[in-house]
């Protein structure tokens, strides 16, 4: 049985936007003038723009307390890092350097002001190497007494001077000779050394700068909860990175291999366990122990997570998240696989709808290039981020895609290296295409009422045209959402699986006198299709990369005139006459594209 996460009303018109914390206020501070240093010392104007952008949600990256060690490995190894790495935590506390707790609670009240909440991190599997549990409980590491392979040694800088043990990495790691998987932990008082493992995925390297955690360990998995609790308490969003590390079946594959299998980090085979040893250890799912206890401590709280290899279901059906991330679509639409990627999403909503309205979809993240470089600035990206706005789930913009920025931030950025500013001529379109679709996200985020569309064209159906539609849920009159992602122009037919579009929409054909009428947004103009005209079905055309929005859809007598909105309404105030309109329609356009910008 699925055991889905009770959701608070809030939770489903969630719509988030990231900002790399330290990167964030050197932004602000070249923009508004002014030092800012702390987080509470961004101007009210910074957090007023999120707002007018369409966002209600804040995702602070890199907000804890870093790793002086994980700046120290950065440098030996030719990188210029500013900071220790966002991931190897030294502890799920606010970084002095950006204000502290006190700092925190102080951007949390004033951004609820202007309706924003705020979003943290969770680093749960890992910690860093010169971490406060590495110094306090080193026996809650994945670890061995001895070098797991001889020729392993440990004779370059000690990366946690003044501190109670001395913390060096292997020398291959240092070198490029050896990607090490462990690093060498000396009690300065005792001389005791212990090897403990780096964090990995086992898929690739080991992440240098960090310590894998051992779940095994019942004392360790309750201080784990208990550091989530107390993150919860802080952050109303809750976002836990790579938390398919922690899924039961793959702390079995990277670290505790059963005999006769090799195991996914090496060394670790020769440590293996039986299935009753394992199950002995851990005999249910960690994330369960931790949706419960938040369930139980700090109520309220929406839980996401950062995961991937096909456990996306998992963690929503039987984990118990809110949210999980899709990748596959920022994935398959910079790829232009778009119908691929429209045969996984009806395969999802065919199959189980509540999954698909508890998607994570984004263009780009604090991980990947920025949407920028990959979707251009032109009508690609806004018809992409259309469809971001516009389908179930929660819409995860990245640091600077709303200002139309191009940089992808390390994280071990303390500033951004490119001396950025906000585009605004982009920014400006994105709060007239995008925000007003991000404002209202309550009439899409339901899968109930959703049907994917086929687009007919004189050859078959036109694989790069998304379409999708909603009908009426008691709350809002249907939608039609259609895209080209293509550069060329196309016309085609809107089919339902089932017959004509209108019908998914709960309409009928109209009858004589009678016309089907909608708002087209951004056009701001409104749709009239007589019967006649949509006896053939409801035909559609399209410019390259042209995104279109149709908004209460229904059937009218002739001489009725469309129903506003807030959306519609507000948008049809400030759009004057049709020729005005066109014009200034034609004007938009040509400053987006005259830049030269990719895609459109």
């Amino acid at each position: 049985e699925p055991r889905y996460a009770v959701e608070a009303p809030w939770m489903r018109s969630a719509r988030i936007v990231a900002k790399v914390a330290p990167v964030w206020l050197a932004q602000l501070s070249a923009w508004y003038g002014g030092q800012v240093r702390r987080l509470d010392e961004g101007p009210d104007a910074a957090l007023a723009d999120l707002a007018a952008d369409g966002f209600d949600t804040l995702w602070l990256v890199g907000g804890w307390e870093r790793s002086a060690a994980s700046r120290e490995i950065k440098r030996l190894q030719g990188m210029y890092a500013d900071l220790g790495s966002a991931y190897a935590v030294h502890d799920h506390v606010v970084a002095a350097d950006l204000g502290g707790e006190e700092a925190l609670s102080r951007l949390a009240e004033r951004a609820a002001r202007h309706g924003l909440r705020l979003a943290g991190d969770m680093v749960a599997n890992h910690t860093a190497i010169d971490s406060r549990w590495v110094e306090e409980r080193p026996d809650w590491f994945v670890q061995t007494p001895e070098p797991p392979y001889p020729g392993y040694s440990f004779t370059g800088p000690d990366l946690s001077p003044g501190r109670p043990f001395a913390v060096r990495i292997e020398d291959g790691y240092l070198t490029g000779t050896d990607a090490a998987v462990v690093f060498e932990r000396v009690d300065r008082a005792t001389g005791e050394r212990r090897y403990l493992y780096h964090g990995n995925d086992g898929t690739g390297l080991p992440w240098n700068d960090t310590a894998q955690v051992d779940f095994l360990h019942p004392e360790v998995r309750r201080a784990v909860v208990d550091t989530v609790v107390a993150v919860a308490r802080r952050f109303p969003v809750l976002r836990f990175d790579a938390a398919m590390t922690l899924v039961r079946q793959h702390v079995r594959r990277i670290w505790h291999p059963a005999p006769g299998e090799g195991g996914a980090v090496p060394s670790r085979a020769e440590l293996a366990l039986t299935d009753e040893e394992f199950d002995a250890l851990m005999p249910g799912e960690f994330w369960r122990e931790v949706v419960d206890a938040i369930a139980e401590r700090a109520p309220g709280t929406m839980l996401l997570a950062e995961a991937f290899w096909l456990l996306e279901e998992a963690f929503v059906k039987r984990l118990g998240f809110h949210r999980v991330y899709n990748s596959a679509f920022m994935q398959l639409l910079a790829e232009g696989k778009d119908g691929e990627m429209r045969g996984l999403m009806e395969d999802v909503l065919r199959r189980d709808p509540a999954v698909l309205e508890r998607y994570v979809n984004y263009l780009t993240t604090p991980d990947e290039e920025s949407a920028k470089n990959v979707f251009g600035t032109g009508d690609r990206y806004f018809g992409a981020a259309t469809l971001l706005c516009t389908l179930p789930g929660t819409p995860l913009f990245g640091h600077g895609q709303a200002e139309g920025l191009s940089e992808e931030y390390g994280m071990e950025f303390a500033a951004p290296r490119l001396p950025e500013r906000p585009d605004e001529g982009f920014r400006e379109h994105h709060r007239r295409v995008l925000a007003p679709l991000l404002r209202q996200r309550e009439r899409f985020a339901s899968a109930a009422n959703l049907t994917f569309l086929r687009v007919l064209g004189p050859g078959g159906e036109l694989e790069r045209v998304h379409a999708h539609c909603f009908a009426a849920d008691g709350r809002h009159l249907p939608a039609l959402v259609v895209f080209n992602h293509s550069p060329e122009s196309v016309a085609g037919t809107l089919v339902a699986p089932s017959g004509p579009a209108w019908e998914a929409m709960g309409l009928s054909l109209p009858s004589d006198g009678q016309h089907l009428v909608a708002h087209r947004h951004p056009h701001g103009d409104a749709a009239r299709l007589s019967r006649e005209e949509l006896l053939g079905g409801w035909r559609v055309e399209l410019g390259p990369y042209e995104a279109v929005v149709y908004l209460d859809v229904r059937v009218e007598g002739e001489a009725a005139l469309p129903a506003p909105t807030p959306l519609t309404d507000r948008l049809r105030r400030g759009a004057g006459d049709a020729a005005v309109r066109a014009a200034a329609l034609r004007r938009a356009r040509s400053r987006r594209r005259g830049g030269g910008s990719a895609g459109g």
